[in-house]
């Protein structure tokens, strides 16, 4: 499947691959944590320990909050 996606991403925008660039194979398949395909996810992200949420957030609610989620830890990197 990732191969397909891989084959979809490069023809559909060529100049993301490097001249001198080439496609890798995996030792061992990609693996995906079960919770990115529960619809609860998003908040245990986003949201601080101890605290979680109270009502779904909307699709604008999750960009702000992962927005501020990564000026957090670009801040803490300095």
């Amino acid at each position: 499947f990732q191969s397909l996606l891989c084959g979809i991403i490069l023809e559909q925008h060529p100049g993301v691959r490097v001249d001198g660039e080439t496609a890798k194979t995996r030792k061992s398949p990609l693996s995906l944590h079960h919770k990115l395909f529960g619809e609860t996810h998003v908040p245990d992200i986003v949201g601080t320990s101890g605290t979680s949420a109270s009502a779904p957030m909307t699709r604008k609610d999750v960009i702000a909050a992962l927005k501020a989620y990564c000026k957090d830890l670009d801040e803490k990197k300095l």
